[in-house]
């Protein structure tokens, strides 16, 4: 599979989980909920920008500025809704609805998305 299938898989994966949080769903315009989703799958799949040096260490950052032109959302933006996507990927497994679990594991043309390892919160690249 290619980094742009890869990408297009988690992106249907996390909007999926974005389902099963009613709070998020509903609250979250449509726009911010696809561009979190991109950029918790860019995140994910490691594809940055490159390094940022901040006072004490460098992070990534998996945000453009072409992305950011084009959905109107700085990086700034995303954060809350990137780490509420975060956490239902880790609590996706054991959730009481798994069918979005299910159905982004099997053999289908989906392939194995949810069994990634689920990124630390650190690892996202927003400054703590």
């Amino acid at each position: 599979h290619t980094t742009n299938d890869l990408l297009e898989r988690f992106l249907y994966y996390f909007l999926d989980l974005s389902l099963l949080d009613y709070k998020l769903f509903v609250s979250t315009s449509p726009s911010l909920l696809t561009a979190s989703a991109v950029y918790l799958s860019r995140a994910t799949l490691g594809i940055s920008e490159g390094p940022i040096s901040d006072r004490s260490s460098a992070r990534k950052i998996f945000w453009s500025k072409t992305l950011e032109y084009y959905t109107s959302y700085a990086m700034k933006d995303l954060e809350c809704t990137v780490k509420d996507l975060r956490m239902l990927h880790e609590e996706a497994e054991d959730n009481e609805f798994r069918n979005v679990y299910k159905k982004h594991t099997g053999s289908s043309q989906r392939g194995s998305i949810a069994h990634r390892i689920v990124l630390n919160e650190s690892d996202l690249g927003f400054e703590m």
